[in-house]
Parts: C-alpha cells; sequence; structure tokens
C-alpha cells in the first residue's frame, strides 16, 4: 500500500491547474513508489479534458478521471476521499499550488507519528505563487493534545490542507453522509471541513499543524463574490451545527463566532450594497440568531443593514464599492 495520494477535483479551471500540475507532477515522479495523483474532471467545457490528459500520459502515477457529467464540488469531492488503497489522503483545490519540494516535507511527517489528523501550513497569493501577500500563521510546528484544537489555529480550515488517515476516512465518512443531506454539504463548499472535525471529535490521538508552508493558495478578489453570505453567515451556520451536534464544544463556536465579528464590518459594506432588500433582511436574520445580545453587533452592524436598505443609498455605495474593488484589482 502506497504512503499517500493526492487528489484534485476541478471544473472549468484549467488556467488555474495548469501551473498547480507543473510543480506538483514533478514532485509526484520523484516519490512514485509513495505517492500517486488522481485528477477528477466534473466534465469541464475548458480545455481540461484534452490538455491533462496529454500531460499525465508519459506519467504512470497520475491518473485522470472525467465525469460523464457535472456532479457538483461535493459529489466530486467524495470520490476524491473514496480513492482506496493509501494510508493517507489529501484532497487539493485545482487553483492551489503544492510548493517545490512540499511532497518530501509532508512524506518526512507521515513518518514520524501516528496523527488522527494533519494540516500543512500556507500563504496567500494573487497572480505569481512565489510572491506570496498573506501569511496565516507562523511556520512553527504545532502538536495539539486535545485533537480538535488544531481546528482553531489560525488558517486551518482550508479544505488543501488536510492530511487525512485513510482508516478515519473510512471510518467516519459514511456517518456524516447518513447525518446530512447533499444540500447541506454543497451548501458548505463541501464535506472536507466536516469530516475533519468529526474525526478530531472521535479521535484521542494528537493532531498536527505542519508549519512549513507547503502551499500556496490563490486569493480570488471578484467583485461580486459575496463574502457576506458565503465568509459569513454559511460559515457561522456551519459551525453553529457542529456545536449543536457535540462536535464542537461552546468555546470552539465562540471561538468562530469572534473570527466573523474581525471581517464582519467590511463585508457588510462590501456586499450589502448588491443584495435586494428580501436578501438583506434574510442576512440580518441569521446572523442576529447568533449576535442578537452583542453589543458591536446591534450598534454598528444592525444600523448598516437598515440604512442600506435605502434604495438610493444603496445604489449609491454600490457604484462607489465597485469603483473601489476594481481599482484596487489592477493596483
Amino acid at each position: 500500500m502506497k504512503k499517500l495520494v493526492i487528489t484534485i477535483p476541478t471544473y472549468n479551471e484549467f488556467n488555474y491547474l495548469k501551473v498547480n500540475l507543473s510543480t506538483l507532477i514533478p514532485q509526484i515522479n520523484k516519490h512514485k513508489k509513495n505517492v500517486d495523483l488522481y485528477l477528477f474532471d466534473n466534465n469541464s467545457t475548458d480545455e481540461t479534458g484534452v490538455e491533462v490528459p496529454k500531460l499525465f500520459k508519459n506519467h504512470s502515477n497520475c491518473f485522470y478521471i472525467k465525469n460523464e457529467k457535472n456532479i457538483g464540488l461535493y459529489q466530486n469531492q467524495l470520490k476524491c476521499l473514496k480513492v482506496e488503497n493509501y494510508m493517507y489522503k489529501m484532497v487539493v483545490g485545482s487553483d492551489d499550488v503544492i510548493l517545490p519540494g512540499s511532497i518530501s516535507t509532508i512524506l518526512s511527517y507521515l513518518e514520524k507519528e501516528d496523527y488522527s489528523l494533519l494540516f500543512t501550513n500556507y500563504y496567500a497569493f494573487t497572480n505569481n505563487y512565489m510572491d506570496s501577500q498573506q501569511f496565516f500563521a507562523e511556520e512553527k510546528d504545532m502538536v495539539f493534545h486535545r485533537a480538535y484544537d488544531l481546528l482553531n489555529y489560525p488558517s486551518v480550515g482550508h479544505f488543501s490542507g488536510f492530511i487525512f488517515r485513510n482508516e478515519y476516512v473510512k471510518k467516519y465518512l459514511d456517518i456524516l453522509l447518513k447525518e446530512y443531506k447533499d444540500s447541506f454539504f454543497e451548501k458548505h463548499r463541501g464535506i472536507i471541513a466536516f469530516l475533519a472535525a468529526y474525526t478530531c471529535s472521535q479521535e484521542n490521538k494528537k493532531t498536527f499543524f505542519i508549519g512549513k508552508r507547503c502551499i500556496a493558495t490563490t486569493m480570488h478578489k471578484k467583485v461580486n463574490y459575496n463574502h457576506l453570505t458565503h465568509l459569513c453567515v454559511d460559515y457561522l451556520d456551519g459551525h453553529y451545527t457542529l456545536y449543536k451536534k457535540g462536535i464542537a464544544n461552546n468555546d470552539d463556536f465562540l471561538y468562530r463566532k469572534g473570527l466573523i465579528k474581525q471581517v464582519l464590518l467590511t463585508s457588510s459594506i462590501r456586499n450589502l450594497p448588491f443584495m435586494t432588500t428580501d436578501e438583506n433582511c434574510d442576512v440580518y436574520k441569521e446572523l442576529k440568531f447568533h449576535f442578537k445580545n452583542d453589543i458591536y453587533y446591534n450598534i454598528l452592524i444592525t444600523p448598516i443593514f437598515y440604512i442600506l436598505r435605502i434604495n438610493l443609498i444603496r445604489k449609491f455605495l454600490a457604484f462607489f464599492v465597485s469603483y473601489y474593488i476594481n481599482k484596487k484589482n489592477h493596483d
């Protein structure tokens, strides 16, 4: 049985994928005895279906699988997780880059000790993956004796960084699939983070944070990306679900609420001008459920929601937000 399989779910992202594979394939070839690569194409209509088979043609441990139709991100992640006959598994985004030399680093840690779960440090970039734009955690190895504490460490959560033991994937994946509907995982951008949380809540073994930054993740800057809904409401809803199920404790959930408070003001200003009054009311109601007794939310955030239900003000601010973001993206 080989040590590690790296799987990539993708759909119409060849522009990102070609950069990803340019660093990954040489590392896969270097570690043929221990590592394989699988790419699951969700029936892409761009160059993926032509160019990736060409790239993989002369590499016996690189496998391309094309779905007959687009089955969604979550179902494609499931295909990645169900690849068998490997001790460890990573599911990596097609727009992320496993940095040169990182597979050697990861394999060296897999040999050291038996952990419930591992996560590798990363940084964010915009255009050139060698030009780091934002760091999230220092380059320091960390061991967590309470397994779940790994998930509360800065930067942990981006699905490309998780390294799963296959025995735990097999043990807990079916439990999650019986517990939640497909729509739940689609809403929360897949099943990876929930599998990590469930593993950490059930296993007593330590977890480990690889301090070396092994992954560079693309920082998308889009005017139409709804930070308020996806990075605040859906994020908080997912962690509240973990808390209500007893997977996370109260302190874990309070930590996540604190993270949301740090971005709530900027996300509200960025996205509310582009939302209808009904959408505004729905988001406000969901956030109010979690922050009803929070002074910061009631004094600062609530008035912004109410003011931006006024059509003229909403249009006025939408113009300036669009101008600012577009200018920032071109600088």
